[in-house]
């Protein structure tokens, strides 16, 4: 009941009036003047708690919507403003059980349904998430925010076309919807569709106004950043800039954009203003982290880059141990648990560091890929590199050997390279297996005395913005023309056939494809192969990184990269050249340029 006299529901009329137009505290007081009067008063619990919701004095309005329900306040409202308020607090097992009571009062009522539904997504019970979110939309087919929740829960399930037929079903009912929308471009992005993702949302863009337009032109530029249409993701931010300069999340979309550039100078002067803003996003952090390295801030860039496993999307694996991380203490005596948490490449670099890590603990074991183990066990025998996969699950079940400290492989550059003189001047870190080179140096054209010239011209992942990183073989034919040298393909894609085929149609008849060979798997293979060759060309990637602990001669190209650490060239590889080839240069230019080097040794 709201009151049982009139001048105490006068009294509350005039209260909701305030509560409405934001006069809390006065709102209040009327609220606590009628329960004085009334101690049984479960409406004005209930607004007492709102207003001290608002307040965010969350276990308060707790206790006063418990006491309308106590009460006998049962409005379906009460029981969503308790979910709502144990929400605030992450306890997402009460805000379940109080959308249950409430529904038990209240059967089939969306607003309940809404909040159980998303509670249950929230705790990972999809399943049951699915089922009340059917419920909640039959209950009400107009909420289209209810379907969108439920959309995002299809995607989740992986029932990913189910979930963009929802979508589009929102937006041929209210096209503005902009959750709908996005959704739909993360849908098409998760497919490695960015020029579709860009397509649509250049569709929906005029449906939007105001910051909606804004989050909008915001999601479209990382959508392009995605295609690798740097150059018109920066013009739309720059032009969004200019409607909407207050935006920060534009601002941090230019830096991000700039980075990827090579505009390293001004991504830092962006990102600077806004960690000033935002000193706690770790998103930013992270990016100002790799802009750090960038210019060759090392001992700042590898600090901030460790926020790499908090960020959604930075593709790097994070792995939870019950050892602690180690943060440079001590390892005399103590076994240390090292892990690979990115890409092939990395670790083979990362690996220079295993050495100078081995001197100062008692026993290192590497978890890694499995077909790094032979190439680095034969250069790291005091060192046990085993499966991840064999080793995680002994780790994770509290099996097999115990260890002191755990490590990410790719953060030892933080305790070990610190500053550029800390880099060692060695031409290698890493040697073949001298009876598979015995074996393989047998083999045309390396039993030849022609220059031997291995060639790798993209990476596996060509995904995204990761495409403008590759080239074609096609590009190099004038350099495969020369006919006082022999190519060895190291491309160690499956796919690779078709243009090495395209090539010899074209009169390139010295490249060889050791197709015998798993350049993917065999890496001990691989750089045994690898060391017979007199020179290398490849584009940026696990060849490239492998060549260079190799030592041999290397010219490695690609596009602006923090992994130069502001130099020209790969530091981490003294016999290493990086050609950098800028966004709007085309590969076939750069090959133009080393057509003329090759001519002049």
């Amino acid at each position: 009941m709201l009151s049982s006299s009139p001048a105490n529901l006068k009294l509350f009329k005039k209260a909701v009036l305030l509560q409405k137009s934001g006069k809390i505290d006065e709102a209040s007081e009327i609220y606590q003047e009628i329960i004085r009067k009334e101690p049984g008063n479960g409406a004005a619990y209930n607004f007492l708690g709102l207003c001290y919701l608002k307040e965010d004095f969350t276990h308060t309005a707790i206790d006063c919507f418990e006491n309308a329900v106590n009460n006998g306040y049962e409005d379906k409202f009460v029981y969503a403003n308790l979910a709502d308020a144990f929400a605030e607090l992450n306890d997402q097992e009460a805000v379940a059980n109080w959308c249950k009571a409430g529904l038990e009062k209240n059967p089939g009522n969306p607003v309940l349904l809404k909040r159980y539904a998303n509670s249950l997504k929230s705790v990972g019970n999809i399943v049951d998430s699915l089922k009340t979110y059917q419920e909640a939309v039959r209950a009400n087919p107009d909420d289209f925010d209810i379907m969108h929740n439920f959309a995002e829960a299809l995607h989740e399930a992986k029932q990913i076309e189910e979930a963009q037929k929802l979508c589009e079903y929102i937006l041929s009912q209210k096209p503005d919807h902009l959750e709908a929308t996005f959704l739909i471009v993360d849908i098409l992005s998760k497919q490695d569709l960015n020029k579709e993702a860009t397509d649509f949302l250049l569709h929906q863009l005029p449906y939007f106004d105001g910051k909606d337009t804004a989050l909008t032109m915001s999601k479209l530029s990382s959508s392009m950043l995605s295609d690798g249409q740097f150059h018109s993701s920066l013009d739309l931010l720059n032009s969004a800039l200019e409607q909407y300069p207050e935006a920060h999340f534009l601002h941090y979309g230019k830096a991000k954009t700039l980075y990827r550039l090579g505009k390293y100078d001004e991504a830092e002067k962006i990102l600077t203003r806004l960690l000033k803003a935002f000193p706690h996003s770790e998103e930013i952090s992270l990016t100002m982290g790799y802009v750090q390295l960038a210019l060759g801030n090392l001992e700042a860039g590898w600090k901030l880059t460790e926020l790499r496993f908090n960020v959604p999307g930075t593709g790097v694996a994070e792995r939870k141990f019950r050892y602690p991380r180690w943060q440079g203490e001590d390892l005399t005596g103590k076994n240390i648990l090292l892990w690979e948490d990115q890409g092939v490449g990395d670790t083979i670099t990362f690996s220079s560091i295993f050495n100078e890590l081995s001197e100062i603990a008692g026993n290192i074991t590497v978890l890694c890929r499995e077909k790094l183990i032979p190439l680095l066990s034969h250069n790291f025998p005091n060192i046990k590199f085993t499966s991840q996969n064999l080793e995680l699950q002994r780790a994770l079940l509290g099996q097999g050997q115990m260890y002191d400290y755990e490590l990410p492989v790719g953060s030892l550059p933080m305790y070990f390279r610190k500053n550029k003189s800390d880099f060692p001047k060695n031409k290698h870190h890493l040697m073949p297996d001298d009876s598979i080179v015995l074996k393989i140096k047998k083999r045309m054209p390396l039993n030849g005395s022609r220059k031997k010239i291995g060639i790798a011209w993209r990476s596996s992942n060509t995904k995204g913005s990761r495409k403008i990183n590759s080239a074609r073989l096609e590009d190099f034919l004038d350099i495969l023309r020369l006919d006082n040298c022999d190519f060895v393909s190291l491309q160690y894609t499956n796919d690779r056939a078709p243009e090495i085929e395209r090539v010899r149609s074209l009169g390139v008849n010295n490249l060889y494809d050791f197709d015998d060979i798993d350049h993917f798997n065999d890496l001990a293979t691989v750089a045994a192969l690898i060391s017979r060759l007199d020179l290398v060309i490849t584009s940026s990637g696990a060849v490239a990184d492998l060549a260079g602990s190799l030592g041999v001669p290397t010219w490695e190209f690609g596009r602006p990269s923090y992994a130069l650490l502001g130099e020209e060239n790969r530091i981490w590889y003294s016999n290493t050249t990086y050609y950098l080839v800028d966004h709007d240069e085309s590969f076939s230019t750069l090959a133009t340029k080393l057509h003329g080097k090759l001519l002049s040794m």
